[in-house]
Parts: C-alpha cells; sequence; structure tokens
C-alpha cells in the first residue's frame, strides 16, 4: 500500500492496543454505532464486542460507506476523475487544538486523553457528554481531518498529527453537537444508525472525502461544476488545496482516536510566540521541546 494512502490497513488492529484495563470491555469509542448497526442487522440479539471485534466491524462499515456512495455516484468523468485524483495525492492534515490552559498537562501525559480516561487517571466523576449516548464521546480523543488549520474553536494551541503514523481511527462527516440538533426527534437508537451510516476508517478518507466533494459538485450547475473542479485543480500545495475543498465541498471529517493518541504521532506543537516561550520554560516540555513551535 503506497505512502498516499493515509494509514496501512495494519492498523486497524491496533485498536485494541489503547484499550485502559479499568474499562468494560464493551466501552470503547464509537460503541453506540456499532451496536446500533449490528441490531438493525441481528433485529433480535445484538452481538456481544470487543474492541478487536469492533475494529473489524468498523472496518466493514466503512467498506460499506465507500462501496454505497461510489454505486450512488455511478460512472465518472475524466474531468471529475482530475478532482477526485487531487484526494489521493494529497494526504489531509490531520489536527487537534486545544487551549493553552491544557497544554502543559497534556506534556506531562505525553498523550491526548479522552474526557473519560483524564477522569480515570485522576480518579474523578467522568461528566456526562451531550453526544456521548451517540458515539460514546467519553472515551474518544476529536481530531479533525482536512483542512491545515483544524477547528478553530478548539483552541489556540494546534497539535498536528502525522497523516503516515498508522495509529487506529474512525471519522464521519458531521459533528455529533451539529447531528443531534438536526436530529432531536430521533430515539438515541435511530440516532448512532444513522450517524454511523457515513463512518470510514482511516484508511478510506481519503476516498470517501473525494466522493463526498463529487455529490457536492454534481449538486451544481455544470457551468459551476466545471468552475469548481478547475478551482480544486488549481491549488498548488496541498494547504490550499484542502482549504478550498473543506470550505467549498465538505471535505472534512470528525476523526475519533479510541482513549489516548500519543505525541509521538505528532509532528509539531504550535501556539502563538508569547505562549511558546513560557512553554519551552517547563520541565515537561523538555521531552517535547523538538515539537514545540511558533504557529504559522
Amino acid at each position: 500500500m503506497g505512502k498516499r494512502t493515509i494509514f496501512a490497513a495494519a492498523a486497524l488492529a491496533a485498536c485494541a492496543a489503547v484499550t485502559n484495563a479499568q474499562q468494560p470491555a464493551g466501552s470503547y469509542c464509537g460503541a453506540p454505532l456499532v451496536t446500533a448497526r449490528l441490531t438493525a442487522i441481528s433485529q433480535q440479539v445484538t452481538p456481544d464486542m470487543n474492541r478487536d471485534k469492533a475494529a473489524n466491524f468498523m472496518s466493514l462499515m466503512s467498506q460499506n460507506a465507500v462501496a454505497g456512495l461510489k454505486a450512488a455516484l455511478g460512472t465518472t468523468t475524466q474531468e471529475e476523475d482530475r478532482a477526485t485524483t487531487l484526494f489521493r495525492e494529497h494526504a489531509p492534515f490531520i489536527t487537534k487544538r486545544i487551549p493553552f490552559s491544557e497544554l502543559r498537562a497534556t506534556l506531562a501525559a505525553g498523550a491526548l486523553l479522552s474526557p473519560d480516561e483524564k477522569a480515570r487517571q485522576s480518579s474523578a466523576q467522568p461528566q456526562a457528554a451531550p453526544a456521548g449516548a451517540l458515539y460514546g464521546t467519553g472515551d474518544c480523543v476529536s481530531l479533525t481531518v482536512g483542512p491545515a488549520q483544524g477547528d478553530a474553536s478548539g483552541g489556540d494551541v494546534v497539535i498536528r498529527i502525522n497523516p503516515y503514523a498508522g495509529f487506529a481511527a474512525w471519522a464521519v462527516a458531521a459533528g455529533p453537537e451539529d447531528f443531534l440538533a438536526a436530529h432531536k426527534t430521533s430515539s438515541p437508537s435511530d440516532a448512532a444508525l444513522a450517524y454511523g451510516a457515513g463512518l470510514t476508517v482511516s484508511r478510506d478518507w481519503q476516498e470517501f472525502m473525494s466522493l463526498i466533494a463529487l455529490s457536492a459538485l454534481r449538486a451544481q450547475s455544470e457551468t459551476e461544476r466545471k468552475r469548481g473542479i478547475d478551482a480544486l485543480v488549481g491549488q498548488t500545495d496541498p494547504e490550499s488545496f484542502w482549504k478550498l475543498a473543506a470550505a467549498s465541498y465538505f471535505a472534512s471529517l470528525h476523526a475519533q482516536v479510541d482513549t489516548s493518541l500519543s505525541l509521538d504521532y505528532a509532528q509539531s506543537i504550535e501556539m502563538p510566540a508569547a505562549e511558546l516561550q513560557q512553554a519551552l520554560a517547563w520541565p515537561e516540555a523538555a521531552k517535547w521541546q523538538g515539537k514545540l513551535k511558533e504557529a504559522r
């Protein structure tokens, strides 16, 4: 599998490697989505799932999501292929933004931790999150896939994750808060089933986002579609390409990692100059000084 694919397929099995001994076997990031899909398939009995089986099942969910969208779009034109090929050539940016106030603890932990994992390590009571019933968000580390600057609402510190690092992750196209706001009348199981319909694992992200963008392009007039394809093809660097793709054609994903993600996977940890000077003086930053940089 070439470098242009984000992660090796073998990384899916690594989902089990981030298991915390204090967690129940059926508690993992994405559990409600897996359970909802299994219940819909079996109609009667939902098989017991652990992390290993869930990782394999999510891989199949991802294959189905990509195959379904490809079938719906049908044959592509040579012009469309010009644009969608770029999604495979330009690896998307993977980012996590946090407030500067959380950076010191993150450096001390040496990892990005899910809310529930932070609570477990401090023996605190986990705080219920509104989206928790949707996909087990308390056990998830959220990332943004696509544009270089990520989700600005997360904070001033941008942690850039190596897109070729090989960690296990899954993603959906919509954030949980936006999705729940649009499905207020749905039952939790129906919401989880609908939300998980577009679940993809890291292996399929680039292809899936190319199909999402193609769907958006086809919704436009012929003139607008040609202009959009020309604009995408005209982007000469990955940052400008993904900025346009995300802003105009919905090519960004809300990704999740189970429990924790080591800072060893970070390419850089960027922040404003004044904050960088403070951070470099912390003892907790010693191991990570090579990654601490001034924001672009």
